[in-house]
């Protein structure tokens, strides 16, 4: 028999679920707010049906019901999740030019002129991905 390890917590399930079954867990509390109406919404097919029945029936009852305990996040649309991943993508190139950037100086100060125009070669490669990428290039310098 397996042991559970004391001093590691449980951390509880978090799902991520569509906008529009959000809306429908919303609507659901507002109308009698308790996790037993919701449940039963989801398991009486014939008392309940509906726009609101059926997209809480579009998610699996363990998923409802850990979005009910533990809370929910919202799916991102495509263009929310674009728009996050261009974001991410921004900030990763910009912490790699200021990086090299500073690298840069570092070996200029040193007067090791080789090594200190390899650093601005990088610097100038991702300026370069990120006109490629049309990143808006103020979002990458220091």
């Amino acid at each position: 028999m397996m042991k559970l390890n004391e001093t590691t917590p449980l951390v509880p399930t978090i799902p991520v679920i569509p906008r529009d079954v959000a809306d429908a867990i919303e609507w659901a509390r507002k109308m009698n707010g308790s996790v037993e109406f919701i449940a039963r919404r989801w398991q009486d097919v014939d008392r309940f049906d509906g726009p609101t029945s059926e997209l809480l029936w579009s998610i699996p009852f363990d998923t409802l019901m850990a979005a009910l305990i533990n809370g929910y996040e919202i799916e991102l649309s495509p263009k929310e999740a674009a728009a996050k991943e261009r974001k991410e993508a921004c900030e990763i190139l910009r912490k790699e030019y200021v990086d090299v950037r500073r690298k840069e100086r570092e070996w200029a100060r040193l007067r090791c002129g080789s090594t200190s125009a390899e650093y601005r070669g990088f610097a100038e490669s991702i300026q370069f991905a990120a006109r490629t990428l049309k990143l808006d290039i103020s979002e990458v310098t220091e």
